[in-house]
């Protein structure tokens, strides 16, 4: 994943500067602690997916230099493991968001407009306490972002379940 997301960056950027490097860096992280944390370890995650467990070990390990994880091996690693902090952290270094798609409204249009209807009462909530001081800090701005995704989420429920 590294080899990949690096070079990603640096053409992105022409060159792989601090914060790129820092941005891999959580991926990693997040990819190492997802595969560590699995019941059983890399060992048991390496199994369900088919691979060598020193192969996946050493993929996963953020200081290895010769072994990448793919694309593919993440998102199977991810979806066996339920684990999406690589795909949060990815999406943090990119300044985006990543929310499940609900699927529990159960084809169910009055639940799906109450979910709704909190959900933007969460962004009115935050964005009347952020403004409460006339300003807007960057971590205000940050969960303002997140409840704004949260919201657009519970939009797309209630076209899933039209």
């Amino acid at each position: 994943m590294v080899g990949t997301l690096s070079a990603g960056l640096q053409a992105a950027n022409g060159d792989m500067g601090e914060s790129a490097a820092t941005i891999t860096q959580d991926v990693l992280d997040a990819a190492y602690d997802m595969g560590h944390s699995f019941p059983g370890g890399v060992p048991a995650l390496a199994q369900r997916m088919g691979v060598s467990a020193n192969t996946l070990n050493h993929k996963l390990n953020p200081s290895n230099d010769t072994h990448h994880l793919t694309v593919r091996e993440l998102q199977k690693a991810m979806h066996i493991t339920g684990d999406h902090g690589p795909l949060h952290a990815l999406c943090a270094s990119l300044n985006h968001v990543a929310l499940p798609i609900s699927t529990n409204a159960g084809g169910c249009v009055d639940h799906a407009l109450r979910e709704l209807g909190a959900q933007v009462g969460d962004v009115y909530r935050q964005v009347d306490g952020a403004l409460k001081d006339r300003r807007v800090t960057p971590n205000e701005r940050k969960r303002i972002r997140r409840e704004v995704a949260e919201a657009i989420a519970a939009l797309n429920n209630v076209l899933q379940v039209l």
